[in-house]
């Protein structure tokens, strides 16, 4: 490996240490052996327990529990909706900091269009404002996001690839707000939604989407969400974490504020259980509108509004599509399968089968070196498709991480000076070597044998 990248990496490693990591902060007295810790059931029992409040009416301090703007709140929405439109001196010189920090510790991480996308300045003054222009914590952030742009393919997506799953979001095009944001409405009715992975990628192409058409803008995008047809059996929680967790990682200041209509009375009891769950900078952007609509006069001209918020636009389902075959230059109505490798949304997401039940050429546990020296007990599984995955237990179905073997370039047996312990394999990739302990050297052996067999085969 490169003496820079080499070097790179060791920056990074130090830095992810002191902001957090999930390979080098892990217990390492678990025990993958012993049963998994049983999944919180607290919002499974709050959900049954509301499958019966549809026709309940809240009382006065339930109301007053819950932020709801009102025809008399002009200067709520305007306070609400503030934010700051232009680049500061104080963002540019942090710009200034950042750009010499990042070409000094992470030279292999360039700010250029290439690897950041479209956007330039106004999008590291985003990912800095949202670290409170901290340099060092932005970097890493940035190195993550170019890792994250590369590994999904990000700019190999295009409408062909999601439109089904679009479809179905509800999305149509508003006017802009009164303070100039783009807004899109959403009816929130996902009874019918395609499986779950699909609907990450989808959400990562609308993301992408939305940035490259408020590339020069440091304005977020407003929401207005339409709870009208709200039902717990449509609520999926995971899939909603995965929403704030892409938007919040990797298009950071672009969620502005969201406008809640209709909001009955089981999603405002959910509402009140969920919201102290939710972080507060996302908490404070949601704001429930009145009955009839009352307030929302505040945030829009009539003629921004599509008629069922009482404006004069047409309610076109179909119109957010549209718009996206054209953005992208694709012949309205062609698909095409995703090019996003699967790995890499089940490493994210997760799937619905526990490690154990993987079809595999291989299983079993091991110890695996953190990059911080420690070593962490595993379940490690090798599928036919060229993908070592590992989890924390047999019975887990998130997976800690994967390696493609497709981009491994050696697997070999690691000398045991050089790593602290016996019966060691070394799995290494364009980025750095993996090292994975087993109970013996047959055991080691047959793993080897194993991965040079699934890799023969790519």
């Amino acid at each position: 490996m490169p003496d820079d990248v080499v070097k790179e990496q060791h920056t990074m490693d130090t830095m992810a240490a002191d902001v957090g990591d999930n390979d080098t902060q892990e217990d390492t007295k678990k025990d993958p052996h012993e049963p998994e810790e049983p999944v919180p059931t607290n919002e499974a029992d709050v959900i049954e327990e509301l499958e019966g409040l549809k026709d309940k009416e809240l009382t006065d301090d339930e109301l007053d529990d819950l932020k709801v703007v009102s025809s008399t709140d002009a200067a709520t929405a305007a306070k609400h909706a503030k934010c700051d439109s232009e680049i500061t001196d104080k963002d540019r010189a942090a710009l200034a900091e950042l750009k010499e920090y990042m070409a000094a510790r992470f030279p292999n991480h360039p700010l250029d269009a290439a690897h950041i996308g479209p956007g330039g300045d106004f999008k590291l003054t985003r990912f800095l404002r949202a670290k409170n222009h901290r340099v060092a914590k932005t970097a890493v952030l940035l190195t993550e996001y170019i890792s994250w742009r590369h590994d999904w393919g990000v700019d190999r997506l295009n409408i062909s690839h999601v439109a089904d799953t679009i479809q179905k979001f509800n999305f149509i095009p508003m006017g802009a707000s009164r303070f100039g944001h783009e807004t899109l409405y959403m009816d929130y009715n996902f009874k019918d939604l395609p499986p779950d992975l699909d609907c990450v990628v989808a959400l990562v192409y609308f993301f992408e989407h939305m940035d490259v058409s408020l590339a020069e803008s440091l304005l977020p995008m407003m929401w207005v969400c339409d709870l009208g047809n709200f039902s717990l059996k449509g609520f999926n929680s995971k899939l909603e974490k995965a929403f704030m967790t892409i938007m919040d990682n990797s298009y950071p200041e672009r969620m502005g504020p969201c406008l809640i209509l209709r909001a009955n009375v089981v999603f405002r009891m959910v509402w009140r259980v969920l919201r102290p769950a939710v972080p507060e900078k996302w908490r404070d952007m949601i704001t429930m509108v009145g009955k009839n609509n009352a307030g929302i006069e505040h945030y829009f001209e009539k003629d921004a509004l599509i008629k069922c918020c009482g404006g004069t636009r047409p309610d076109d389902h179909s119109a957010y599509v549209a718009q996206c075959y054209e953005a992208d230059g694709i012949e309205p109505g062609s698909t095409a399968p995703a090019p996003i490798d699967r790995r890499v949304i089940t490493q994210f997401y997760g799937s619905s089968m526990r490690a154990e039940s993987y079809a595999a050429v291989r299983k079993g546990f091991c110890s695996k070196r953190t990059r911080l020296g420690r070593w962490n007990k595993y379940f490690m599984v090798l599928t036919d498709d060229g993908t070592l995955w590992y989890f924390k237990s047999r019975r887990s179905t998130m997976p800690n991480n994967a390696i493609a073997l497709r981009y491994t370039t050696s697997a070999a047996g690691a000398e045991a000076k050089a790593v602290t312990r016996s019966h060691v394999m070394a799995v290494t990739d364009t980025r750095r070597p993996y090292y994975f302990s087993f109970a013996t050297d047959n055991e080691r052996d047959a793993w080897l044998e194993a991965i040079e067999g699934v890799m023969a085969e790519l």
